[in-house]
């Protein structure tokens, strides 16, 4: 089953926000078994760049677990392009998908914002690296162009495809 992962923020005077390094950002997600619904209490930190091999052997996946309820094998792979999406100043105020994961056995619950964002001015070349939204909302001052930016109100929701 494939989920996306959607934001949605309200944007004054950025232009996107992306991910600074697709390959090494992480992805911070908890999952529920879909097998039992057992659901667990922490984070799992998804990479691009971290893999592992699925205990059949076949295949690699950027998450591989066992569920301790239920026993059930689990699998998460980060779909290709996922964290080279950028959040334009045009999708301010709607959901986006920026990642997409395809799940085998778990079901994405909430994702946890954190660091490691690009955010670019949109009247200016002005770049922010590094950009921590972990408190739901980033402000700077964009000395170039004189004047403030602001990334408010973001929030995160999975989709299920269809």
């Amino acid at each position: 089953m494939i989920f996306d992962l959607q934001i949605r923020a309200q944007l004054e005077n950025v232009g996107q926000i992306i991910p600074s390094d697709a390959d090494d950002f992480e992805w911070n997600v908890m999952f529920k078994c879909s097998g039992c619904g057992e659901e667990r209490d922490t984070f799992r930190v998804l990479s691009l760049s971290d893999t592992s091999t699925g205990k059949s052997g076949k295949g690699e996946a950027h998450l591989v677990e066992t569920c301790h309820f239920c026993g059930r094998a689990n699998t998460v792979v980060i779909m290709e392009k996922s964290g080279a999406i950028p959040y334009l100043e045009a999708d301010s105020g709607s959901f986006k998908t920026l990642c997409s994961l395809d799940c085998r056995g778990l079901e994405p619950t909430k994702f946890k914002l954190g660091g490691g964002f690009r955010v670019s001015a949109s009247n200016s070349k002005t770049v922010f690296d590094d950009v921590a939204l972990a408190d739901e909302e980033w402000t700077e001052y964009d000395a170039t162009a004189k004047e403030s930016l602001s990334i408010m109100e973001v929030e995160s929701r999975f989709v299920k495809r269809k």
